[in-house]
Order: C-alpha cells, then structure tokens, then sequence
C-alpha cells in the first residue's frame, strides 16, 4: 500500500535541511581558513605536525553537522527565513504541484 505524503512536513524537513547544510558550509569555511592561515605561518613546523593538524580539521567537518544540531545555535538572523517567504515558497511548491 502507498502511503499518502504530506507535502507540508516534506516542505519544512527540507527547509530546515538546506538551513543545516548551510550553515554547515559556512562554519567548515571559517574552521578551513583559520586553519590554512595557521599553516602558512607555521612553515618551521614538521610535516608530521601539520598533516596532524588537517587531519583534525577533516575529522571537525564530520562533527560540524552534528554539534550544529546537539549545541545551541549562535543566531544571526542573516540566514534565517522570514515566516511569510516561508509560506510563500510553500504556496509555490503545494500551487505547482496541483
């Protein structure tokens, strides 16, 4: 038997999904440039050290993901979506579909 799909909770998921997977872009951006900066200056470092240290930083992009959701969020507001864009992407996707 089919089940029936609600478009609504599929909406929400995947916006809350982009969201996530965004600001798990970003900070891994943040993590990745303090890193590479931090090697540059650190050329008398041993190889051995330094492929430690990305290996850390591969190893934080895995966790990212999980500690976004786990940690409480420092909000900014600048990537949030607005109540009423939300219900007007909403309309778009349920208005396309019929």
């Amino acid at each position: 038997m089919l089940e029936i799909i609600d478009i609504q909770t599929m909406n929400h998921v995947s916006l809350r999904l982009v969201s996530l997977l965004t600001m798990t872009f970003i900070k891994g951006f943040f993590v990745f440039a303090v890193m590479y900066f931090t090697v540059l200056k650190m050329k008398k470092l041993s190889a051995e050290f330094r492929h430690l240290m990305w290996f850390f930083v591969i190893c934080s992009f895995l966790i990212l993901p999980f500690s976004s959701v786990i940690i409480p969020a420092f909000d900014l507001q600048v990537l949030r979506v607005p109540a009423e864009m939300e219900e007007f992407i909403e309309y778009l996707i349920l208005d396309y579909r019929h």
